[in-house]
């Protein structure tokens, strides 16, 4: 197999993608009809993992940036939306005074709760992933 990395073709790509999905390998080998030790074979050549690794660097910086972003964007917000919600505790409406006090209880804890979401595994659906590649173009 050359090392030219257009030499993948779309179905290595599909293989990639599923991969970084979470998905099992024998899973989808058996799903692209083809054998475990076939699948393995691509999985492992150099070929492959150059391009594996191109596209996981990328997805990580891609995830990384956005997040940032978005965390910038919404840290900047959030002691005008806190002292908003601690408003509604006071509120008229039985109903609305108890969604605004469920809701501060629930973001009090909101340290311990970001910090477990920190060690849970990064998942990509197909939709990140054709947003990551239209990035790797430009």
């Amino acid at each position: 197999m050359h090392t030219d990395l257009k030499n993948l073709n779309q179905r290595h790509k599909l293989m990639m993608h599923r991969l970084m999905a979470g998905e099992k390998a024998t899973d989808i080998a058996q799903d692209m009809h083809m054998s475990d030790r076939t699948f393995s074979i691509i999985r492992n050549s150099p070929l492959f993992k150059a391009e594996m690794d191109r596209l996981t660097r990328v997805a990580r910086y891609t995830l990384i940036k956005t997040s940032q972003e978005v965390a910038e964007i919404i840290n900047a917000a959030a002691t005008q939306a806190a002292r908003r919600m601690v408003d509604f505790i006071d509120h008229e409406n039985e109903h609305i005074a108890m969604k605004a006090s469920e809701k501060v209880i629930d973001y009090s804890d909101f340290g311990a709760a970001k910090a477990a979401e920190a060690n849970k595994p990064i998942f990509i659906t197909q939709q990140q992933m054709v947003l990551i590649e239209e990035g790797m173009v430009e």
